[in-house]
Protein backbone atom coordinates (compact mmCIF):
# COMPACT_ATOMS: atom_id res chain seq x y z
CA UNK A 1 0.00 0.00 0.00
CA UNK A 2 1.43 3.08 -0.67
CA UNK A 3 2.81 5.97 1.93
CA UNK A 4 0.71 8.16 0.57
CA UNK A 5 -2.45 6.30 0.93
CA UNK A 6 -1.43 5.78 4.51
CA UNK A 7 -1.35 9.37 5.42
CA UNK A 8 -4.11 10.85 3.48
CA UNK A 9 -7.04 11.52 5.59
CA UNK A 10 -9.99 13.79 5.80
CA UNK A 11 -10.14 16.92 7.75
CA UNK A 12 -12.49 16.07 10.62
CA UNK A 13 -11.78 17.62 13.91
CA UNK A 14 -13.50 15.71 17.48
CA UNK A 15 -14.65 17.27 20.52
CA UNK A 16 -15.03 15.20 23.29
CA UNK A 17 -17.08 17.30 26.10
CA UNK A 18 -19.06 16.27 29.69
CA UNK A 19 -21.14 17.42 31.61
CA UNK A 20 -20.42 16.59 35.33
CA UNK A 21 -23.75 16.50 37.54
CA UNK A 22 -22.79 18.72 39.88
CA UNK A 23 -22.93 21.93 37.74
CA UNK A 24 -24.12 23.02 34.89
CA UNK A 25 -21.34 23.93 32.73
CA UNK A 26 -20.03 21.68 29.97
CA UNK A 27 -16.20 21.77 29.80
CA UNK A 28 -14.01 20.52 27.00
CA UNK A 29 -12.13 17.13 27.70
CA UNK A 30 -9.90 16.58 24.65
CA UNK A 31 -10.30 18.16 20.73
CA UNK A 32 -8.33 15.36 18.64
CA UNK A 33 -7.79 15.50 14.67
CA UNK A 34 -8.51 12.22 11.84
CA UNK A 35 -4.37 13.40 11.02
CA UNK A 36 -3.99 11.29 13.93
CA UNK A 37 -5.33 7.69 13.03
CA UNK A 38 -2.35 5.14 12.36
CA UNK A 39 -4.23 4.47 9.31
CA UNK A 40 -6.33 7.11 7.07
CA UNK A 41 -9.79 5.86 5.96
CA UNK A 42 -8.49 5.71 2.25
CA UNK A 43 -6.63 2.63 3.41
CA UNK A 44 -8.72 1.03 6.11
CA UNK A 45 -11.21 0.10 3.39
CA UNK A 46 -9.13 -2.11 1.24
CA UNK A 47 -7.88 -3.83 4.28
CA UNK A 48 -11.76 -4.71 5.69
CA UNK A 49 -12.55 -5.82 2.01
CA UNK A 50 -9.81 -8.16 1.44
CA UNK A 51 -10.50 -10.08 4.70
CA UNK A 52 -13.73 -10.32 3.70
CA UNK A 53 -16.10 -7.94 4.76
CA UNK A 54 -19.11 -7.29 2.67
CA UNK A 55 -19.09 -3.57 2.50
CA UNK A 56 -21.07 -1.28 0.63
CA UNK A 57 -22.06 1.97 0.05
CA UNK A 58 -23.99 3.69 3.05
CA UNK A 59 -22.19 1.07 5.79
CA UNK A 60 -20.87 3.59 8.86
CA UNK A 61 -16.89 2.48 9.45
CA UNK A 62 -15.90 3.54 12.92
CA UNK A 63 -11.88 4.12 14.10
CA UNK A 64 -12.21 3.31 17.67
CA UNK A 65 -10.12 6.14 19.89
CA UNK A 66 -8.54 8.67 18.40
CA UNK A 67 -5.69 10.27 20.24
CA UNK A 68 -3.10 12.37 19.74
CA UNK A 69 0.48 13.36 20.78
CA UNK A 70 -0.57 15.58 23.67
CA UNK A 71 -2.71 15.20 26.73
CA UNK A 72 -5.09 17.92 24.99
CA UNK A 73 -5.73 15.16 21.95
CA UNK A 74 -5.79 12.17 24.05
CA UNK A 75 -9.31 10.51 22.56
CA UNK A 76 -10.15 8.39 26.18
CA UNK A 77 -10.64 8.89 30.10
CA UNK A 78 -7.97 6.51 30.44
CA UNK A 79 -5.46 8.36 28.71
CA UNK A 80 -6.50 11.49 30.31
CA UNK A 81 -5.91 10.87 33.96
CA UNK A 82 -3.15 8.21 33.44
CA UNK A 83 -1.14 9.90 36.58
CA UNK A 84 -3.53 12.15 38.04
CA UNK A 85 -7.29 12.75 38.03
CA UNK A 86 -9.04 14.64 35.93
CA UNK A 87 -10.42 18.23 37.60
CA UNK A 88 -13.21 19.70 36.06
CA UNK A 89 -14.01 23.44 37.95
CA UNK A 90 -13.18 21.63 40.81
CA UNK A 91 -14.57 18.67 40.67
CA UNK A 92 -11.93 15.76 39.92
CA UNK A 93 -12.58 12.70 38.42
CA UNK A 94 -11.05 9.28 37.11
CA UNK A 95 -13.98 7.46 35.55
CA UNK A 96 -17.68 8.91 34.68
CA UNK A 97 -20.57 8.74 37.66
CA UNK A 98 -23.98 8.51 37.67
CA UNK A 99 -25.53 11.24 35.78
CA UNK A 100 -22.87 12.30 34.11
CA UNK A 101 -23.33 13.08 30.45
CA UNK A 102 -20.40 12.62 27.22
CA UNK A 103 -21.00 14.64 24.65
CA UNK A 104 -18.76 13.45 21.21
CA UNK A 105 -19.23 16.66 18.26
CA UNK A 106 -16.99 17.29 15.16
CA UNK A 107 -17.14 18.89 11.98
CA UNK A 108 -14.70 18.93 8.68
CA UNK A 109 -13.38 22.65 7.33
CA UNK A 110 -12.21 23.51 3.91
CA UNK A 111 -11.88 26.34 1.85
CA UNK A 112 -15.11 28.21 1.92
CA UNK A 113 -16.97 25.28 3.77
CA UNK A 114 -17.65 24.17 7.14
CA UNK A 115 -19.53 20.91 8.01
CA UNK A 116 -20.83 19.82 11.62
CA UNK A 117 -21.87 16.62 12.38
CA UNK A 118 -24.20 17.43 15.24
CA UNK A 119 -23.96 15.21 18.33
CA UNK A 120 -23.90 12.09 19.89
CA UNK A 121 -24.50 11.84 23.70
CA UNK A 122 -24.95 9.55 26.40
CA UNK A 123 -25.68 9.75 30.00
CA UNK A 124 -24.52 7.46 32.87
CA UNK A 125 -27.46 6.20 34.59
CA UNK A 126 -27.52 4.13 37.64
CA UNK A 127 -28.83 0.52 37.26
CA UNK A 128 -32.61 -0.18 37.70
Amino acid sequence: MSSTLLKKTYGFVLFIISNCVPFVNICQLSATHLHNLDIASAASTPYLTINGCNLRPGDLLGTGTISGPEPESYGNLLELTWDKPLSLNDVTRKFLEDGDEVIITGFSKGNGYKVGFGKCSGKIVPPP
